[in-house]
């Protein structure tokens, strides 16, 4: 029987340097153990007088959120590889512009494409599949609304190609830019006071 262990990362300190970011973790491990055998990372987010957030995956929405007619927005990539220590990132896209794969390669991200037809229920499907309750999703489409809606913490961004309404409706946070929404991530303290009731 193998037994696993769980550590819980928290981010003590975030230092932007050119076009990259330096992370300090702080690590509390519940069971010390001086060989351990897997670690689970995470993004822990309490929330006072509400739910905490215990986030591991992060779910993106790729054209209107990380990209702009199929670019992918500059900026980005310094803020996924700071994250990546603590959520798994997926991007699941309808590849409107095409070079969602290669996106995601540069990204370092796992790739959904979607199948032909409505995506609004394949996003939420993957969210299910990853655990509602564990993901945080970010998207500004209208076809992102039910995907925002389902995971624990729903991130609406207003990028150059606009946001739907149902996406806006559907978020726990609205935010008009995508860099200033995995900083969010990167800050959670931010989020803690945005979602505080």
């Amino acid at each position: 029987c193998v037994m696993r262990k769980a550590l819980t990362f928290y981010v003590s300190r975030i230092t932007p340097v050119a076009d990259s970011f330096n992370v300090d973790l702080a690590i509390r491990n519940p069971n010390p153990d001086p060989n351990p055998i897997y670690i689970a990372a995470m993004l822990t987010i309490s929330i006072p007088d509400d739910r905490g957030l215990t986030l591991h995956h992060l779910v993106l929405d790729l054209n209107g959120t990380l990209a702009r007619d199929g670019e992918l927005l500059p900026g980005v990539k310094a803020r996924l590889d700071a994250l990546r220590p603590f959520l798994e990132a997926h991007l699941i896209t309808a590849n409107t512009h095409g070079g969602g794969e290669a996106i995601a390669r540069v990204l370092n991200v796992q790739f959904h494409p979607m199948a032909p037809g409505p995506g609004g229920p394949q996003k939420q499907a993957l969210v299910r599949a990853l655990g509602p309750d564990q993901v945080v999703a970010i998207g500004n489409g209208a076809n992102d609304a039910r995907m925002l809606q389902e995971a624990a913490l729903g991130i609406a961004v207003n990028g150059g190609e606009g946001a739907a309404l149902a996406a806006i409706l559907a978020a726990d946070i609205y935010i008009p830019d995508i860099l200033d929404a995995l900083d969010l991530l990167l800050h959670p303290d931010r989020i803690r006071a945005t979602l505080r009731r």
